[in-house]
């Protein structure tokens, strides 16, 4: 059954949502974001963007893009070279409404996103309602890093998309300051032990534009160290033992010149936690995908242990 007119207006007016997107040389794909904002079957009354200290033209973009359509609900905040956590943290306290939807650049977003997030949250009496993430890659390569990371062609549970009530962050605190990655997982674990009820709205999927993690091998391993740097801050976070784990194996593997212990490396990374990870997809028994994860998945833990071996090192000298 469809809405009315005046029962639209009513929800609209109890919705008041501020959205927060962070970005950081976005001048590819910012104007869709924009557009996708605009395009809502819900028309934010505030939509905050974070400038992390962007050195392309995006700011430039958006500028223009509020003044040419008249969006003055669009506020453009330049926060200087920042994290996207610290980025996200200041789009809060910035923000006027109780209600937080926060969105990152780069993804196909749904016309009915925050709508469909919004009656969800009433119907679960929640204080956050997250969506998923669609992952598919665009290459070989971008397939290969993404069957080792969130899973070929998976959906999988994730921040970016979730409507947040605001005194969820008043309980439980902020993102973790100064990270690229895993302020989502810690953020989730703090939800966990707070006993604040998260729901997932699964008809809700985001997708990336073009490619999901990475272009080549090399891209890949700088995306791996970068967000390595700052893994030990997150708790909870069991990723640094297992890559660190299926590395000493494969120098192990190699030290005996044990082919056991090589297959058994290869066998993991190669095929069983792709194929895991990727749902138990069928295709992650061809061949050629599983020659490219087992490079992927070196790269990984190589980029990883280095990262880990230079933050260990950064911490014994401060000592």
């Amino acid at each position: 059954m469809f809405m009315t007119i005046s029962a639209v207006a009513c929800l609209n007016k109890k919705m008041s949502i501020s959205v927060i997107i962070p970005y950081y040389n976005e001048s590819e794909t910012i104007l869709k974001t924009l557009r996708s904002i605009a395009c809502q079957s819900y028309t934010p009354d505030e939509v905050l963007l974070i400038d992390s200290g962007s050195t392309d033209k995006t700011s430039l973009l958006i500028d223009e893009w509020i003044k040419t359509n008249k969006m003055n609900q669009y506020r453009n905040i330049y926060s200087g070279m920042m994290s996207p956590s610290s980025s996200i943290n200041k789009g809060i306290k910035n923000s006027k409404n109780k209600l937080i939807a926060y969105m990152d650049c780069g993804l196909e977003i749904p016309k009915n996103w925050l709508m469909s997030n919004y009656k969800l949250l009433n119907k679960a009496e929640s204080d956050i309602v997250s969506t998923v993430i669609y992952t598919a890659g665009k290459s070989i390569i971008d397939q290969s890093f993404i069957s080792q990371t969130y899973g070929y062609q998976n959906k999988t549970v994730c921040l970016p998309g979730s409507l947040i009530n605001k005194k969820v962050f008043n309980k439980i605190g902020y993102l973790i300051e100064s990270v690229r990655a895993g302020y989502d997982i810690d953020f989730v674990n703090k939800l966990k032990k707070s006993n604040i009820k998260r729901v997932v709205n699964r008809d809700i999927a985001l997708k990336y534009y073009n490619f999901n993690y990475c272009q080549t091998f090399l891209s890949g391993f700088k995306k791996v160290y970068s967000y390595s740097l700052s893994g030990w801050k997150t708790k909870g976070d069991i990723k640094p033992a297992i890559y660190i784990s299926m590395f000493f194996l494969f120098l192990i593997s190699m030290y005996l010149e044990s082919y056991y212990l090589l297959i058994l490396y290869l066998l993991t990374r190669g095929f069983m936690i792709p194929f895991y990870k990727s749902n138990y997809n069928i295709l992650m028994l061809l061949p050629h995908r599983v020659i490219f994860n087992c490079i992927t998945g070196m790269i990984i833990e190589i980029s990883r242990v280095i990262a880990y071996s230079n933050i260990f090192r950064m911490k014994s000298s401060e000592g």
